[in-house]
């Protein structure tokens, strides 16, 4: 019985694929003789190395078989490479990072256009700059997509509760917001750590920072019509009521929430001077 080396070829594939062939190699059959059955290899997703056994493969009884095995190695998949901002919509100087999404403030010509329906700091990932314009009525319109986008409120702070006028599904993390009322067991529509944000409803938020609002474009489009915060409490400040033009012209600076800052911000976003908004970095 002659005694023949049956050796398997090692193989590589990508997380995700399907398995490549698997296939072997052998020295010394007589012609017209072949092998029959497969090999086979252990079972596993994950990244890592796997062993490529013999399985069924066998020669005729004319043939004693010694075999090698191999490895199937299943390597990472390409991360894809992040989408770049749409400078018209957004400014990429000065991202904010929450988790590993960056997130670029609107420019200044969103910002101005949405300045009387959204109160908060709002900032865009990449992706949501790509496909998202400002309507006729200062809203945010965002078309349907085979991704969902994500926004994030920014410096938000903990007791403050907001509002959204939202037509379409977006949600939040459950741990940065709740329904304003509801017990913290009893978070409205919670899903994996989620909540779906409802229209009309007031939210308090739970905890000081930055808070991602994931746009749901996989069902159908969605329009943020506003986002109001509550007005922050009497801070003393000072300067003209552009709507009576009366008041005391002040030099000082204030954040959104009202409170006093040392001087002209250097960070770019929307403050309050002599009584009214600025977006600094603009033409002011």
């Amino acid at each position: 019985m002659a005694r023949k080396a049956l050796t398997a070829e090692a193989k590589t594939k990508v997380y995700g694929e399907k398995d490549p062939e698997l296939t072997y190699k052998v020295e010394g059959l007589i012609e017209g003789e072949s092998l029959t059955g497969a090999l086979t290899r252990a079972e596993g997703e994950a990244l890592g190395e796997y062993d490529i056994t013999q399985g069924t493969l066998a020669a005729s009884d004319n043939y004693s078989v010694t075999f090698v095995g191999a490895k199937l190695t299943i390597t990472a998949a390409n991360t894809p490479a992040d989408p770049e901002p749409n400078t018209e919509v957004v400014n990429t100087e000065d991202p904010v990072t929450v988790g590993d999404e960056t997130f670029y403030q609107p420019s200044e010509t969103v910002q101005d256009a949405i300045s009387n329906n959204v109160n908060t700091g709002i900032s865009f990932s990449a992706e949501a700059s790509k496909d998202v314009k400002v309507n006729d009525n200062g809203g945010l319109e965002f078309g349907k997509s085979d991704k969902n986008v994500d926004v994030a409120l920014t410096d938000m702070h903990k007791g403050e509760t907001v509002t959204f006028n939202i037509e379409g599904t977006m949600q939040a993390d459950a741990s940065k917001l709740k329904e304003k009322g509801a017990a913290a067991g009893a978070r409205r529509t919670r899903t994996e750590g989620k909540i779906n944000l409802v229209s009309g409803k007031e939210y308090e938020v739970l905890e000081d920072g930055n808070i991602v609002i994931t746009v749901v474009l996989t069902e159908a489009p969605a329009t943020i019509n506003s986002i109001k915060k509550t007005e922050a409490p009497a801070t003393g400040i000072e300067g003209v009521n552009p709507s009576t033009n009366s008041g005391t012209v002040s030099e000082k600076w204030y954040d959104m929430n009202g409170r006093s800052l040392q001087g002209k911000p250097t960070k770019k976003g929307l403050y309050i001077h002599n009584g009214v908004k600025v977006l600094v970095g603009d033409k002011r």
